[in-house]
């Protein structure tokens, strides 16, 4: 997409701003799109004295990188032994269940989609020897890189050991520790 502007401030033609729209958001794990090149302006005739052409055929921007994958949730703790019974009473009572694992970690952001070339401009007839066109091109920037991925939950506690005719239950242990990343 080239545009012309008339009057103003910056080139007289132009390929992509340079802040202007990148690529869509590369969808999650994905490397960000490439940047489209600056396209190729022919221009054939003269210019009238005293006057100049800008153009500038800068690259388009890269896309975004995806975000990273969220880190799976952590595994179940395994239960507590049941409790033990003796002829004359509890001899032991439940234990506690094991605490849950913690969560993985989550993926890192894909990086961002390289910048697109700079255009060409061909210039045909008397304006190529007049030396009053300022010509730039440069390459349009990486896109930025994705965010990581959140880290997993922690797993459930196990369950506590089973209580008998005697002795109470144990009690469920603690939940696994959520990935800090």
């Amino acid at each position: 997409m080239v545009s012309a502007i008339v009057n103003g401030l910056g080139p007289d033609i132009i390929s992509f701003e340079a802040d202007g729209a990148s690529p869509e958001p590369a969808k999650e794990g994905v490397v960000g799109a490439l940047g489209s090149k600056g396209g190729t302006v022919t221009i054939s005739g003269a210019m009238s004295a005293g006057n100049s052409l800008r153009v500038n055929l800068r690259g388009q921007n890269g896309g975004a990188g995806g975000a990273g994958r969220n880190g799976a949730p952590g595994a179940s703790g395994t239960p507590g032994a049941n409790g033990a019974d003796s002829l004359f009473g509890c001899t032991r009572g439940g234990a506690t269940g094991e605490a849950g694992h913690a969560g993985e970690d989550g993926a890192p952001g894909s990086i961002g989609g390289n910048g697109g070339d700079g255009g060409d401009l061909v210039l045909i007839g008397k304006i190529s020897d007049q030396g009053n066109v300022i010509f730039e091109a440069p390459p349009g920037r990486r896109g930025p890189g994705g965010p990581g991925g959140q880290g997993g939950s922690g797993g459930v506690g196990g369950p506590g050991g089973g209580g008998t005719v005697y002795c109470h239950g144990g009690q469920a242990g603690p939940a696994g520790a959520r990935s800090s990343y």
